[in-house]
């Protein structure tokens, strides 16, 4: 099981998973992200099944690695360190949800330092949040 390129061919089973993992559909914002960053996102495939997915993107001082999303912390772990090795020792930053513990002591014994907290907000009532645990890195606090 090796991490493939999303392309225009399997981007809807990485939205359909990213909607179910995140709450909302964010179709358009990935969509976006892919076609401005084009060899950047990739998408785990089990069984014929999508376990996860990360997308890239290119920033003003760095390059972006998220958001990913997956069924398991190994498969995020797998899709990231996938995204890292694409980026061939370029500048980049992530942006990681502050429940992720063992993910962020993986990213710290790598070589990460932390600079900032994230904490999923909404206001009144969530009726469908999503599956929190499996939100793993975001795309920017500007995209989500």
């Amino acid at each position: 099981m090796e991490p493939e390129n999303i392309d225009k061919e399997n981007v809807s089973e990485a939205t359909k998973l990213d909607r179910k993992i995140f709450g909302a559909d964010r179709h358009n914002l990935l969509m976006r992200i892919l076609s401005e960053n084009p060899g950047r996102a990739f998408i785990l495939n089990k069984a014929n099944n999508t376990e996860g997915y990360v997308f890239g993107r290119a920033g003003s001082r760095f390059n972006y690695i998220g958001p990913v999303g997956a069924l398991t912390q190994d498969y995020a772990r797998y899709l990231i360190s996938k995204a890292l090795i694409s980026l061939n020792k370029q500048n980049f930053a992530i942006d990681i949800l502050a429940d992720k513990v063992d993910l962020i002591s993986w990213l710290e014994s790598i070589g990460f330092v932390k600079q900032r907290h994230f904490v999923r907000m909404y206001l009144k009532s969530n009726p469908y949040p999503g599956m929190v645990n499996n939100q793993y890195l975001i795309s920017g606090p500007e995209f989500g």
